[in-house]
């Protein structure tokens, strides 16, 4: 992992849908090594910033369904979320 994750979470209608586990994990590994997905060169530069220097980290994936899941890891690394957009 490139940086400290914290606690791990699913928003409540990740849970509810039919977003599986095994999915859930690659995702989040994705988003621990540094894959920030499809997100905009700023935030991928924002990202790698913040990795540094402190910060909040995005990312965004495909999902089941053809939807986004966007994974955020709060400044104080102390839990990363994810939820559909």
């Amino acid at each position: 992992m490139k940086f400290n994750t914290g606690i791990t979470s699913m928003h409540p209608d990740l849970l509810c849908s039919d977003f599986s586990i095994h999915l859930f994990g690659a995702l989040f590994m994705r988003h621990f090594e540094g894959n920030w997905g499809t997100v905009s060169p700023e935030m991928r530069d924002s990202n790698e910033h913040a990795i540094k220097h402190g910060g909040e980290l995005v990312s965004i994936h495909d999902g089941p369904n053809g939807r986004k899941v966007k994974i955020v890891t709060n400044a104080q690394r102390s839990g990363t979320t994810a939820y559909y957009v």
